[in-house]
């Protein structure tokens, strides 16, 4: 039993050396990871090859220098380019209302969104969504698309939750 606990205990010491080892090298990739980071964040968006050249050879006393002056920047900042600014030459023209209404009767005017109605007001009792799938034979995406429209314009009411949902033409 002796022999078990010395070989217990040496096993225990061993694995603690390794979960310390493992700690001192997470801890180095940390840092590294942070050093690169703050480097990146300090030369901006565009860099030219001899600026990157330059960088990669400073000693690690100005590293430390840079690790401890600049902020620790995150990898997606670092990554993200300044947005350019979008300024039109020309200001583009507010809509008048006589387009505005003529884009929604565009709308309203949907052949899909006729069809749609059409099936939905031929049923008192209303549809599921499948069944007016199955009986139009359209996608799943087209049916949501004109669906979607047809409640927001007020042209169609739902009652229920889920697959129990029905729609009902107005």
């Amino acid at each position: 039993m002796y022999l078990e606990d010395s070989r217990l205990s040496k096993e225990r010491k061993a694995l603690a050396l390794l979960n310390a080892d493992i700690e001192r090298l997470e801890q180095e990739l940390a840092k590294k990871k942070n050093d690169y980071w703050q480097r990146v964040a300090a030369l901006g968006p565009k860099v030219s090859p001899a600026e990157k050249s330059a960088t990669a050879e400073k000693s690690t006393e100005s590293e430390m220098e840079l690790a401890e002056a600049a902020p620790v920047a995150k990898p997606a900042e670092a990554e993200r380019a300044p947005k350019p600014s979008k300024k039109a030459s020309r200001k583009e023209p507010e809509a008048t209302e006589e387009e505005e209404t003529e884009e929604a009767e565009e709308e309203e005017t949907d052949p899909m969104l006729e069809e749609l109605l059409e099936v939905v007001r031929g049923r008192k009792e209303g549809l599921r969504a499948e069944d007016i799938r199955t009986e139009l034979g359209w996608e799943k995406s087209e049916l949501k698309r004109v669906v979607d429209a047809a409640l927001e314009s007020g042209q169609l009411s739902k009652k229920g939750d889920r697959r129990s949902t029905t729609y009902h033409a107005r």
